[in-house]
């Protein structure tokens, strides 16, 4: 899972995964460090919402492109998306089965995320 804020680092010395295009090119050799094949790696594009009113391209539009280039640029399918639109999400991720969740909601707290 890459959970990232930004769509892209201009340079070098940013590239951190805070940033789209650094996050997933982490992400994806960390994967291939574990042993995993391309050709098994699928991906869920979700999130890229912004608040109503906030001019396009919005940030979340910006992210959502972006992750959507990234991943064509190394050939990743992308299996599904849920993005844009005024709500937030809370994504329940089981690593185990890799199935997957999306609730959304207009309030996220705190207490919704820790026990």
């Amino acid at each position: 899972m890459n959970h990232f804020i930004k769509p892209a680092a201009q340079d070098k010395g940013e590239a951190t995964p805070v940033y789209g295009n650094a996050g997933i090119t982490a992400l994806v050799k960390l994967m291939e460090d574990a042993g995993c094949e391309k050709a098994n790696v699928v991906a869920h594009i979700l999130g890229g919402g912004a608040p109503e009113g906030e001019r396009s391209p919005t940030l979340g539009e910006r992210n959502v492109a972006a992750a959507r280039e990234a991943l064509s640029r190394r050939q990743i399918t992308i299996l599904a998306e849920d993005t844009g639109g005024p709500l937030g999400r809370k994504i329940v991720f089981d690593t185990g089965t890799g199935e997957l969740a999306v609730l959304k909601t207009t309030n996220v707290r705190t207490g919704d995320w820790y026990a």
